[in-house]
């Protein structure tokens, strides 16, 4: 979902897709992460239907079931990040990295986080790391 066209109608068949797979299987921990990625989507894009407080219940589950999963940080970074926090959300990312050196997500997300706090030159790196 994050790699294609996006947008609302693409993030809420995400969201539900998900969804039904941590139903399917509650202790799959990217599903659950997979919900946070597009909780905080939705709600960048203004959907009523989101909330960080699903976004932080999710990524908590995620993170209880598979604390090593570097998607399971870099989207507790994203839901830091989506809640304004952007200092905290460092942590995170930075933890994602290390356990995942070539995940989109953690370079996209942090090099997100970066940018909003001035930090072009980190940004600019995550950037051209994901490719």
């Amino acid at each position: 979902f994050l790699r294609g066209l996006w947008g609302r109608r693409t993030l809420t068949v995400a969201r539900q897709m998900f969804a039904k797979t941590a139903e399917s299987d509650p202790n799959y921990a990217r599903a659950y992460a997979g919900q946070a990625y597009c909780e905080c989507y939705l709600l960048w894009l203004g959907d009523r239907t989101a909330s960080l407080e699903a976004a932080t219940d999710n990524i908590a589950r995620a993170l209880q079931l598979a604390p090593d999963a570097p998607e399971t940080h870099a989207a507790k970074g994203l839901v830091l990040w989506a809640a304004g926090r952007y200092g905290e959300a460092e942590e995170p990312f930075e933890r994602a990295l290390a356990l995942g050196p070539s995940l989109f997500e953690a370079h996209l997300f942090g090099g997100r986080n970066c940018r909003v706090q001035d930090q072009h030159e980190r940004a600019a790196s995550l950037f051209r790391a994901r490719r």
